[in-house]
């Protein structure tokens, strides 16, 4: 994008970029760290956005399109994005979301996978979708609860954690194979 950016634009976009960042960061000191059986004891179906917001505090980011509304919560530091939280036009939650980070035990693939000991993952790898870079992601889906575990291949390491209403869940779309798998 910067590439694109011509002469003194730069420094504007660089000033209003670092600003934004300094603004945003400053109002999230006070935000209670968001763990993941805090996001695991949250009730698709039934918690509602008030409820979030009352333990989280205003969340960093709202998109709302009128049929569905959409929370962003960054950690406690303002540095990066850990938690999203999708609800319906009610106000009640479908999806939940954790980014994790390298301070969870979950990065490791193993540990995460033991976590849910009765899941029946379903592994799908992502779409190719670019044919000048091949995807990373794999992701394990258990279609009977709607948790996602998506891993990076390269590095081995869990990136994200998600839940959805297992009879709205859309399984991604596989570029290779679908395999059923204990993990």
């Amino acid at each position: 994008m910067l590439s694109k950016i011509r002469g003194g634009s730069v420094s504007v976009f660089i000033g209003l970029f670092a600003l934004t960042c300094a603004g945003s960061a400053s109002g999230f000191a006070g935000t209670p760290p968001i763990t993941l059986d805090y996001i695991e004891s949250l009730k698709i179906g039934s918690t509602t956005k008030p409820e979030i917001e009352a333990k989280l505090g205003k969340p960093y980011w709202v998109s709302d399109d009128k049929k569905s509304l959409e929370l962003l919560f960054l950690n406690p530091q303002g540095t990066g994005q850990r938690a999203s939280f999708s609800f319906n036009e009610k106000g009640i939650l479908e999806t939940k979301m954790l980014l994790i980070t390298d301070a969870d035990s979950e990065i490791q693939p193993e540990v995460a996978f033991k976590r849910y000991p009765h899941s029946k993952f379903h592994r799908h790898d992502a779409e190719i979708t670019d044919p000048h870079s091949l995807p990373d992601e794999v992701y394990y889906e258990d279609l009977s609860t709607g948790l996602s575990i998506e891993i990076r291949k390269g590095r081995n390491e869990v990136s994200t954690l998600s839940w959805a209403d297992p009879k709205l869940r859309k399984v991604a779309k596989s570029a290779g194979s679908s395999s059923t798998a204990g993990h």
